[in-house]
């Protein structure tokens, strides 16, 4: 601990760093991973998918009940793109950009 940094500054520090929408999504699925486990695969990458939506610019996504609509709807196409191109990748970002339109559409 370097006695330049304080609480304050390492705690603001570490906030910006997770402002940063990618690193909070990346946190979001290694949480998820960790919460559900290897038996319930299927709810931490609809989770993941619902991280992707904060990817989002803010100009599509207006308000937090916008957000989280688009997550939800991100985490069901997900359920549902599951099984369509095993192994291949992209349904994470496919589902998020689902929900989006989705939401965007209503």
């Amino acid at each position: 601990s370097s006695p330049l940094l304080s609480t304050g500054s390492k705690r603001a520090a570490a906030a910006r760093r997770l402002s940063n929408p990618v690193a909070s999504a990346s946190i979001t699925g290694l949480l998820a991973s960790a919460v559900f486990g290897p038996s319930r695969a299927a709810l931490a990458a609809s989770a993941f998918a619902g991280a992707f939506v904060s990817m989002s610019s803010p100009e599509k996504l207006m308000s937090n009940r916008a957000l989280l609509s688009a997550a939800a709807f991100a985490g069901v196409a997900q359920v549902a793109l599951a099984s369509v191109g095993v192994g291949a990748g992209g349904k994470l970002g496919a589902a998020a950009a689902l929900g989006v339109v989705v939401v965007r559409a209503l």
